[in-house]
């Protein structure tokens, strides 16, 4: 089956008439200039090892090249998860392990490469609003955990990424279920926060806090803590109306 699964997947990305060749070269390219990896031949991709987008961060492109010149570009590998994510036939983009020797060949070329910086966002939008503020706090939507829950009610928002810069993460929307406070991130449904969730829905810029966290709602945190202040203060007054009570 994997054999069937890695042909499809070089269907996908490389000009059928290379495809026979096999993967001649990878370059592994940053910022500053590409450089060989040094392997040839072989499959490039586990696909038995499939994953989800990591939090964006630094990242690299890969320049495949086959027989007679051809070359696939549009694949991108994350350093620190070691996925590399690739567009898939119905035009989303799919993360995997890099197989090897080709991993290990990749991970030691990009140690003399300066990698390309975590994308830039000049707006984001929430179906059809624009989130007002900054809106690169979105970013952490990527890598945001949460409960696995399939959403009970239909209807949901795209959220869509407008960047200057090609990159494997802003060119497929996220979808957000608002009646459930859900976001699916590819093939994955995680159950958000509430004041996460609210934020979404009311296209808010995503507040991160001093410790990269998401904002934390104080004055729910304050409400409760008044409230359990006034039950306590009534606790001890009527503990008090018991104690000096005249015994008959």
């Amino acid at each position: 089956m994997k054999p069937l699964l890695t042909a499809l997947l070089l269907a996908f990305l490389i000009p059928s008439a290379a495809q026979a060749k096999g993967v001649g070269q990878v370059a592994v390219c940053g910022a500053d200039a590409c450089r060989d990896a040094g392997v040839a031949g072989g499959e490039p991709f586990d696909l038995s090892r499939r994953g989800v987008a990591p939090a964006p961060g630094p990242y690299y492109e890969l320049r495949l090249s086959f027989g007679h010149g051809a070359q696939s570009r549009g694949i991108y590998y994350e350093p620190r998860s070691g996925l590399a994510a690739y567009s898939e036939e119905h035009g989303s983009t799919g993360w995997v392990r890099l197989a090897q020797p080709f991993a290990a060949a990749v991970k030691e070329a990009a140690k003399d490469v300066e990698p390309l910086p975590a994308p830039r966002l000049t707006a984001v939008y929430v179906g059809d609003r624009r989130v007002a503020g900054d809106p690169s706090t979105y970013l952490k939507l990527f890598g945001v955990h949460g409960p696995f829950v399939v959403p009970a009610a239909a209807g949901f928002d795209w959220i869509r990424f407008e960047s200057p810069d090609a990159n494997p993460w802003t060119e497929n929307a996220l979808a957000f279920y608002p009646r459930n406070g859900v976001l699916l991130n590819g093939s994955r449904y995680v159950k958000l926060p509430p004041a996460l969730a609210a934020d979404i829905a009311a296209a808010r810029p995503l507040d991160r806090g001093q410790d990269g966290g998401f904002r934390i709602p104080w004055i729910a945190v304050g409400t409760a803590l008044a409230g359990a202040l006034v039950l306590l203060g009534l606790g001890v007054r009527r503990t008090s109306a018991r104690e000096v009570a005249p015994v008959h």
